[in-house]
């Protein structure tokens, strides 16, 4: 087990973006999708994705229209970016993470969905290194105040 503090503990169905100077990171994704982006002047966004159940390809669409909202909302453009770090520990066997995933992948590309890492939760450090948390690894910082910006309702 390893501790990994952050300046930022981003939790669950939220948003944070931090300046090149600190750390950022999330954990607890077992079907939620955690994921980091570091822009290319180091400042880092972090999400931890949360998605009401999916049940139909009707739902699905609508938890990637929204996916897609909050990355265009809150994220760099993909010209600006230097690293990505996207964690779940269900991957695509779960509907609503999937669904997740696709709406990341429709603004990312496709091949992201490749670099998913089966994992409890994705940090950046202050130097932009992007490092996953397997199940036993912690983030001691206390979580941010929730702010809801990554909750995603399938309909």
């Amino acid at each position: 087990m390893a501790n990994f503090p952050v300046a930022v503990n981003v939790p669950q169905n939220s948003v944070y973006t931090v300046d090149a100077a600190q750390s950022i990171g999330t954990s607890g994704c077992a079907t939620c999708v955690g994921l980091i982006v570091v822009n290319q002047n180091g400042i880092k966004t972090c999400a931890h994705f949360d998605c009401t159940v999916v049940n139909s390809m009707a739902q699905a669409a609508t938890a990637q229209q929204a996916v897609n909202a909050v990355l265009l909302a809150h994220f760099p453009a993909v010209g600006a970016v230097q690293a990505i770090g996207i964690c779940s520990l269900v991957g695509s066997t779960e509907a609503s993470t999937l669904a997740i995933l696709q709406g990341i992948a429709a603004v990312y590309g496709a091949p992201l969905l490749q670099q998913v890492i089966a994992c409890d939760g994705v940090v950046a450090t202050r130097a932009g290194v992007i490092r996953m948390l397997q199940f036993n690894d912690q983030i001691p910082t206390l979580p941010s105040p929730a702010n809801n910006l990554a909750s995603i309702n399938a309909g």
